[in-house]
């Protein structure tokens, strides 16, 4: 028995089917931009913290200088025992940094590894300093490439599309499908029996069951649409979301750059002076050395924050922001 649907019950069918596929590949490409994008931003943390830890070991090295200058007035009585041990406390202090930071690169050199599916343990030297990469795009074109290149919003259309073609599938099951068979029988005695035989299936509860069907495909198309438009208004918000942090890390960089990092060295190396003739007591030229450490690093780890920042951009938008 063969079965033959009415005329465009299988053409349908087919383009119903091949939404699926389409549907499925939309959601491998987020996956994969979201992958992509935890693998820069684990790139840029690791980068961060061996920045930190140059600049930690530099301190650690001015920390020690410091520390000598105070035993050394100390001996000739210029100084107190108080300055020396209190340096001491500030070299233990930044050695519990180092760990600290090293545990982090650990942490983090695992986690990039498992990203790029190698074994966890696999060592990885040092990373090059990253240089900051600049946004060539205004803030309407990002919003335009998000909504263009959105997997969410390429995902639902294809729903939307599948809908409709599910709406005309249902109004199709108003008509019928045909049957066509062929019987052989053989007859002892008498001449061998064939037979053709054509059924049709009627749909007889066509104003209930059918028109169902067709409120439900219609209701899961208009529902697709409204699940578009708003997958699309919180993309705009995540946006200009994204970009505000993206324009207050770059003015926080350019404050950390300009200002405080060369202003504070400035300031250290003046009261390091001072501290040598004794017009600078020991607490204030230990405040100028913390601030230079906390400047430095704040900047690296500001640094990282601005280039995590223009990846979030790029996951959205789907533009290659940085290399």
């Amino acid at each position: 028995m063969l079965e033959f649907p009415y005329p465009g019950k299988l053409k349908l069918r087919g383009q119903i089917a091949a939404k699926d596929v389409e549907v499925e590949q939309w959601n491998l490409e987020a996956v994969r931009r979201q992958i992509r994008a935890e693998v820069k931003s684990a790139y840029y943390e690791l980068a961060a913290v061996d920045q930190a830890l140059a600049v930690t070991q530099r301190n650690k090295d001015l920390l020690e200088k410091l520390a000598r200058i105070a035993e050394e007035k100390y001996k000739v009585g210029k100084g107190l025992q108080q300055d020396v041990i209190r340096s001491q406390l500030e070299v233990s202090r930044i050695l519990q940094t180092f760990t600290l930071l090293n545990q982090r690169r650990r942490t983090l050199v695992a986690k990039l590894n498992s990203l790029i599916l190698r074994p966890s343990e696999t060592a990885m030297g040092s990373l090059t300093p990253i240089q900051k990469a600049e946004l060539n795009y205004s803030l309407q074109e990002l919003t335009e490439k998000g909504v263009a290149n959105s997997p969410e919003i390429r995902r639902q259309e294809q729903l939307i599309e599948q809908s409709q073609y599910a709406v005309n599938l249902a109004r199709k099951d108003f008509y019928p499908d045909f049957r066509v068979g062929y019987d052989y029988q053989q007859r002892p005695g008498l001449p061998d029996m064939h037979g053709f035989n054509v059924s049709v299936n009627v749909p007889i509860f066509y104003r209930k069951k059918q028109r169902e069907e067709v409120n439900e495909a219609m209701f899961a198309a208009e529902s697709g649409k409204q699940s578009r438009e708003a997958i699309r208004t919180a993309l705009l918000f995540q946006v200009r979301e994204q970009h505000l942090q993206l324009k207050a890390s770059d003015e926080l960089l350019t404050l950390y750059s300009k200002a405080l990092v060369p202003q504070s060295a400035l300031a250290l190396e003046s009261s390091m002076a001072a501290y040598q003739t004794g017009s600078l007591d020991f607490e204030s030229l230990l405040a100028n050395f913390k601030s230079v450490l906390e400047y430095e690093v704040n900047y690296y780890e500001e640094l990282a924050n601005y280039e995590k920042a223009l990846v979030n951009l790029e996951q959205t938008t789907g533009l290659d922001l940085v290399n």
